[in-house]
């Protein structure tokens, strides 16, 4: 077995395969696995800022600016639970949850 693939890789794939349809030329996407969302998509994609302040995060987030935040459920660092959420989520004015898995291991918030 040279991979680990289990229930929250196959989240992801499912949420990448949301962003794929809806983004256009020139989006950026803010995930854990950069490189894999960029080959699953074809969207220029970035890690989120590791910025424990939320507003501080929010503010580079703008900076990109970053379309889409694709959260996951992925063991240790904790990247998305511990940094892209916070800046993200109860932000209702500026970003929105277009897409969840049905067992809520990943979800896609889009910039309103």
């Amino acid at each position: 077995r040279l991979l680990y693939y289990d229930e929250s890789c196959t989240a992801l794939d499912r949420a990448l395969a949301e962003v794929r349809r809806r983004a256009r030329p020139g989006d950026v996407m803010a995930t854990s696995v950069p490189h894999w969302a960029f080959l699953r998509t074809g969207v220029d994609a970035i890690l989120p800022p590791m910025e424990a302040d939320h507003d501080e995060a929010r503010r580079l987030l703008d900076a990109v600016p970053v379309r889409f935040v694709v959260l996951d459920e992925f063991g240790y660092p904790e990247i998305a639970r511990r940094y892209a959420a916070p800046a993200v989520e109860g932000q209702a004015g500026v970003w929105e949850q277009v897409f969840r898995t049905d067992d809520g291991l990943a979800r896609v918030y889009e910039r309103r």
